[in-house]
């Protein structure tokens, strides 16, 4: 569903936890979404909602969505962006900014007309000539479960300013080719036939076990996912890989934030930080078991959502201690929860916990 109209130029500082910016401006573009009949009459708020408020798929560009309609702009360079949302309903800007109020008290939002926003913590408001090149020994580690995605992901992967080591883990079935599309871009690349089986977590944990860990400052861990269940998999997808890899100043700035806060283990993309016990799902009893096994009491802690971020590599060592292997994963059978799979993506962050190390966002400011 396509949804046209003007809005009037209105500027909304959001002043929540994640300090998100928004900004409306006048101009074409769409909103697409999955559409629930039931919820016509209040349509704008929940796509707003859903997809801007929250941050979602129009954070990006053509390049990324495949729709030239999501003529979402940036500002080139790094520090502190106002986020410019083409907003379009029949009813004007209105029922949106009520759609905010209803759900959001009034003292969280700030209202202007004109002039700048207030900035950020300098934490989050980096120059892109503070982002230089840090120096730092890098491993990634892939799970490439869908070879056709490959391109996609070397393309992210190639946005890395320093010299890095690729670990690459593929089903059995598919390894030769993979090994030989792979080579033509990365000859150095090492690649690990897996069987089918704990999803991207056990092929992980199998390279993170024999890789010589010890000698990298840091680890990007990502995966081929798609997410079939969402309607928005592939974009979700590509938003992850944005906001680990998208270039060499998001890389950097990264690197930095490791470099200024030794205790800072993981890294996730934005909006991509979980909290266990409002997330706990089905995996309660699995989370219990890996609780005790590392010797920890408590229940909340924070965990990346999707299982890809960057790590400092000590921060993951308490993971193997579980020693974690096949027969702890079930067959694949398309599951959307309750797996061994999906407890140690929540086990993440209790390894950091473990480790005394904590995790972070990536900010939604910087590209």
């Amino acid at each position: 569903m396509i949804m046209k109209c003007k809005t009037k130029s209105t500027l909304l500082s959001l002043t929540s936890p994640k300090k998100q910016i928004f900004q409306y401006i006048n101009g074409p573009v769409v909103f697409k979404g999955c559409i629930n009949k039931q919820d016509k009459n209040d349509l704008p708020t929940r796509l707003f909602l859903s997809i801007g408020y929250r941050s979602i798929p129009i954070r990006r560009t053509k390049q990324s969505d495949g729709e030239i309609e999501f003529c979402h702009y940036f500002s080139t360079g790094g520090g502190l962006k106002r986020l410019q949302f083409h907003v379009h309903n029949e009813h004007g800007s209105e029922i949106i900014w009520q759609g905010i109020i209803y759900h959001r008290p009034p003292k969280d939002g700030v209202y202007l007309s004109s002039g700048a926003l207030p900035p950020l913590p300098s934490s989050h408001n980096i120059s892109p000539q503070q982002c230089g090149s840090v120096s730092a020994k890098i491993a990634v580690i892939l799970h490439l479960h869908y070879l056709d995605l490959w391109n996609e992901f070397a393309a992210h992967i190639s946005q890395l300013p320093q010299a890095f080591d690729l670990y690459i883990s593929t089903p059995d079935r598919q390894c030769t080719q993979a090994r030989e599309i792979i080579s033509q871009q990365f000859p150095n690349a090492k690649i690990f036939p897996v069987e089918n089986r704990g999803r991207d977590i056990l092929p992980f944990l199998h390279i993170f076990k024999q890789m010589p860990r010890w000698q990298y400052d840091y680890i990007c861990k990502i995966h081929s996912k798609k997410s079939p269940q969402r309607f928005d998999g592939d974009r979700w997808r590509r938003l992850l890989l944005q906001d680990l890899l998208g270039s060499p100043t998001i890389i950097n700035h990264t690197l930095q934030r490791f470099t200024a806060d030794s205790r800072l283990g993981i890294i996730t993309p934005f909006d991509s930080l979980a909290t266990f016990h409002k997330t706990q799902g089905l995996n309660q009893i699995l989370i219990d078991k890996l609780i005790c096994k590392l010797g920890l009491s408590n229940a909340s802690f924070a965990f990346p959502k999707g299982s890809m971020f960057w790590a400092r590599p000590q921060v993951l060592e308490p993971l193997l201690t579980l020693n974690l292997g096949p027969s702890d994963f079930p067959d694949e059978a398309g599951q959307l929860d309750g797996t061994m799979a999906h407890a140690v993506e929540r086990a993440f962050g209790l390894a950091a916990l473990k480790a005394n190390f904590s995790c972070a966002e990536t900010p939604d400011i910087l590209l």
